[in-house]
């Protein structure tokens, strides 16, 4: 299946068709989105602060890594599932007008969201790399 297809059909879905037609729905998946994406951010803030110790100097880096990585895990997969739900409410208008749209089909060039996502995971796998040493170490 093309990735031209699978647009096609999530646009015509049950999915793509609850969130085309109604407004609440579409504000309470972007709502539910936009707090996974805080409590992803805030997860990786309070391990980093703990890391550096300037917060939680009495309790182990590890434990509050090990306590915090469930957070985590759990925001970015709410966060993957409700991206799936907000792309459903546009991608049939963006195999209409691929070029008009959000979403451009033919040139290689990344969206803002598709950059920021990147450094996002790079700093999450930079960032278990640190919690497997239990220490970060910084060369300045």
């Amino acid at each position: 299946m093309s990735l031209h297809s699978w647009f096609i059909a999530l646009g015509q879905s049950s999915l793509g068709h609850a969130m085309q037609t109604s407004k609440w729905d579409f504000a309470l998946v972007e709502m539910v989105h936009l707090l996974a994406l805080a409590l992803l951010g805030g997860s990786v803030l309070v391990v980093d602060l703990r890391l550096l110790g300037i917060i939680f100097k009495g309790e182990s880096a590890r434990l509050i890594g090990r306590d915090l990585s469930r957070v985590l895990i759990g925001s970015l997969i709410v966060m993957i599932l409700t991206g799936i739900a907000l792309l459903s409410e546009q991608a049939s208008a963006t195999t209409a007008r691929p070029f008009g749209g959000r979403w451009r089909f033919s040139q290689p060039r990344c969206s803002f969201t598709s950059r920021c996502t990147a450094v996002l995971c790079c700093a999450l796998i930079m960032e278990g790399r640190h919690h497997g040493r239990g220490q970060l170490r910084l060369s300045l």
